[in-house]
């Protein structure tokens, strides 16, 4: 596309391209809890092995409760966690430098996000300097962490031919 620089771009803290990528590369298979603005994104790379909690069909695809139910998740307002059981939430993504963000940050320290509030065991499967991963033991996800690494935020190619969104076959009924 002629508008689009050639030159790589880095993520910043729009779209969660390298928990994505983790997420494939590890197969993930599950729910994930992801902020408003990137379920569409992750929706639109991951699946149907990963279904999303919210996304931007949010006014035809979901009960009225539930953006307020991710605004307090992500505001870490009251109750915030029980989010996670109510909707059976395998692994949930998360923006730094949100209130719930700074609220999970003293857990780093420990191999497991424990009760109180939380009431499974969650540790941080990945990280990088826009997002991080939490998930339960059961998803085996591996701990990874990407600092300081310039992750390529694919905007150019997601609207190149070669993605693989562009070459599904349209079926009809």
């Amino acid at each position: 596309h002629p508008t689009l620089s050639s030159t790589p771009k880095h993520s910043s803290v729009c779209y969660p391209v390298g928990a994505v990528e983790y997420l494939r590369s590890q197969g993930f298979k599950g729910n994930l809890q992801t902020p408003f603005h990137a379920g569409s994104y992750v929706s639109w790379e991951l699946y149907p092995a990963v279904h999303v909690s919210l996304d931007g069909r949010y006014e035809v695809a979901y009960q009225e409760h539930v953006m307020g139910e991710h605004h307090r998740f992500v505001k870490g307002e009251a109750d915030w966690w029980e989010i996670l059981d109510k909707y059976s939430t395998d692994a949930v993504l998360v923006q730094k430098g949100t209130p719930v963000a700074k609220l999970l940050e003293p857990f780093r320290t420990t191999s497991t996000v424990a009760q109180p509030p939380i009431q499974s065991s969650w540790y941080f499967a990945y990280e990088d300097d826009s997002y991080f991963i939490l998930a339960k033991p059961a998803t085996r996800l591996p701990p990874m962490s990407r600092i300081g690494e310039a992750i390529a935020d694919g905007a150019g190619e997601a609207l190149s031919p070669r993605h693989t969104h562009w070459n599904r076959k349209q079926t009809r009924p």
